[in-house]
């Protein structure tokens, strides 16, 4: 056991899943149910490990690695994980606990095996997004960590870890050589959503060949489950569907 770990870890023969929660923001089912969802579309042997401020109440099945060393702030904590000497496991399958797993895993898992980083290209501007990652000891991203410690600072539409790594990566020419995972395997609720709107079919078709489900901004999986939130969300937005995929997320993130 590390002194920075709250819980010791066998690292040999496994696949080394990770997230994040760090704050206040997510509670501690966010943790529960992600790995309940990777287990149950995950079928290689796996462990799980939450790196966190805390102790959490969770499942004794997760490993608890305590983040309180690395003094970091919100998202930013994330770019830890790509400081290798820092990691209790030469590679990682990160998720964000802000995600639904909806379908069997094993194709995202074969296809990061070949490479040393694997990132989601954003949907909504030229932009990496980091709710799936694929991270091992490599000297790009831990060009970004060198980086951060030392204070670049870039230009980027948004202040966040997501965009850092982008500007990274971009200034120094990775971008053309970086591996970005299949578009058709992480697709954002919210476009979606807006694509059912317009495209019933063609947002049909997304959602069936989607293996994960990103929620970013407002609602979150927890608050589609509120009926609350669906009376202010269609007051709010005159187009907004409340409804949507609501008994499928009920059955998926669980």
């Amino acid at each position: 056991m590390t002194a920075h770990s709250y819980a010791c870890y066998d690292t040999d023969h496994m696949l080394h899943v990770v997230c994040v929660n760090c704050g206040e923001k997510y509670g501690d089912i966010y943790v529960d149910r992600l790995y309940a969802m990777v287990s149950r579309h995950l079928h290689v042997p796996f462990d799980f490990t939450c790196f966190t401020d805390r102790p959490r109440q969770i499942s004794g099945e997760i490993i608890q690695f305590d983040t309180t060393p690395w003094a970091l702030r919100g998202w930013f904590n994330k770019l830890k994980l790509l400081d290798a000497p820092a990691m209790p496991y030469d590679s990682m399958l990160f998720f964000d606990i802000s995600l639904i797993i909806k379908a069997d895993l094993q194709p995202l898992v074969d296809y990061v095996q070949d490479h040393p980083f694997v990132i989601v290209r954003d949907w909504h501007y030229d932009c990496f997004n980091s709710c799936v990652m694929w991270i091992t000891g490599h000297d790009r991203t831990q060009q970004v960590w060198a980086e951060y410690m030392a204070g670049t600072v870039y230009q980027t539409r948004h202040h966040g870890d997501q965009d850092f790594i982008h500007a990274v990566f971009r200034a120094n020419g990775w971008l053309a050589s970086t591996c970005t995972f299949p578009p058709s395997w992480i697709v954002s609720y919210k476009n979606l959503r807006r694509t059912r709107r317009f495209a019933p079919t063609e947002s049909a078709q997304l959602l069936d060949g989607a293996l994960v489900l990103k929620f970013h901004g407002f609602p979150k999986p927890h608050e589609l489950l509120m009926p609350e939130v669906h009376i202010a969300l269609s007051k709010r937005l005159f187009f907004f569907d409340s409804q949507y995929l609501v008994p499928q997320i009920r059955d998926w993130w669980q």
